[in-house]
């Protein structure tokens, strides 16, 4: 592993070149410049390798430069992942029993790729705009208006003379919108539409639903899988979660200072689980988060973190119920509870 490089960046650096030279049109300097970077580490070969094997598990062409997949030099010493051996496997009508146990490990190790780095992928067909861990960006839209992305977030954004569709892909994004009566503003997150014409608004997407919350103006938001419901209009200060899978929602109020208050580093929380306050500074934090007891991430907490320095709001997070944050990388904390 290169010092200070983390395995997804640099397997997003993979996905660029794989997406880069798939244009038959590249330039030769382009072919070089690729050759540098996957020289530098072992690790450069290793994302290379996993960006390649997603593109042949999802059905495309025979990805470029295959051949340094058979590299022995610059890629895992793993015959199972041999792009020849994922594309014939399924042609053999018998196997023995050896060959059993090579396809099911390779059925396993497929699965584990795509469900690792697949979303990657797909994530970068489909944004239009995105950020990594820890990182946030304002972006200004051909309408006028601005949309800031918060941590790890993405969104697909359509804005023409008739149409102005923002499709929030994930995380979080928080909108300041131009008015403009011939076109409303439309936000799709999740179940959820958001429809505007000139406000100021957060949307969350999570694992469980939508949160809208409306800073300024007047927003509607409906159930996009119940169009014929009355859609929830709000008033600054208000907010709405929208849980996936139902037509049920929860209406609350909300401080218009506590709005998307990772833009000025803090992390507002009320009555939540210390699981979910884990996944959304896991947005923050450069290492990987793992929770070892699952029933300290059921306690629930009220409280303010400071997303400047997570591993600080972790410790204030599971302190109060006897949880230790272990530092055991630059990569990873583990967090435990104290017998």
């Amino acid at each position: 592993m290169v010092q200070g490089i983390k395995p997804d960046i640099l397997l997003d650096e993979a996905i660029d070149w794989l997406l880069g030279l798939q244009d038959p049109q590249s330039e030769p300097a382009l072919s070089q410049q690729f050759k540098m970077w996957l020289e530098q580490s072992d690790a450069h070969a290793e994302a290379w390798q996993k960006a390649q094997q997603v593109w042949a598990l999802m059905g495309h062409t025979e990805p470029v430069y295959e051949n340094l997949w058979l590299d022995q030099n610059t890629v895992l010493h793993d015959d199972l992942f041999k792009p020849s051996q994922i594309r014939k496997a399924h042609k053999s009508p018998k196997m023995s029993g050896r060959r059993k146990v090579q396809y099911s490990a390779l059925s396993v190790a497929a699965v584990v790729i795509l469900f690792f780095a697949a979303p990657v992928l797909m994530l970068r067909f489909e944004a239009d705009y995105r950020t990594a861990n820890a990182q946030t960006e304002t972006i200004l839209l051909a309408d006028g208006s601005t949309l800031t992305l918060a941590a790890d977030s993405a969104v697909a954004v359509n804005i023409s003379e008739t149409i102005r569709h923002v499709r929030l892909l994930r995380g979080e994004a928080y909108f300041d919108v131009i008015k403009d009566a011939s076109r409303p503003f439309l936000v799709f997150a999740g179940e959820a539409e958001v429809s505007v014409l000139g406000t100021v608004f957060d949307v969350k997407l999570t694992e469980t639903g939508t949160a809208v919350s409306l800073e300024r103006g007047v927003v509607e938001v409906r159930d996009r899988l119940h169009h014929e419901q009355e859609p929830e209009r709000l008033l600054p200060g208000e907010r709405v979660v929208f849980e996936n899978g139902s037509d049920r929602f929860s209406r609350s109020t909300i401080s218009i200072d506590d709005i998307a208050g990772w833009r000025k580093g803090y992390f507002f929380v009320e009555d939540v689980t210390v699981r979910s306050v884990i996944e959304e500074l896991q947005r923050y934090h450069p290492a990987w988060i793992a929770l070892a007891d699952r029933s300290l991430g059921e306690e629930r907490v009220t409280g303010l973190y400071n997303l400047n320095e997570p591993d600080r709001a972790l410790r204030a997070l599971v302190q109060p119920y006897g949880g230790t944050v272990s530092s055991v990388s630059p990569y990873l904390r583990v967090i435990n509870r104290n017998n």
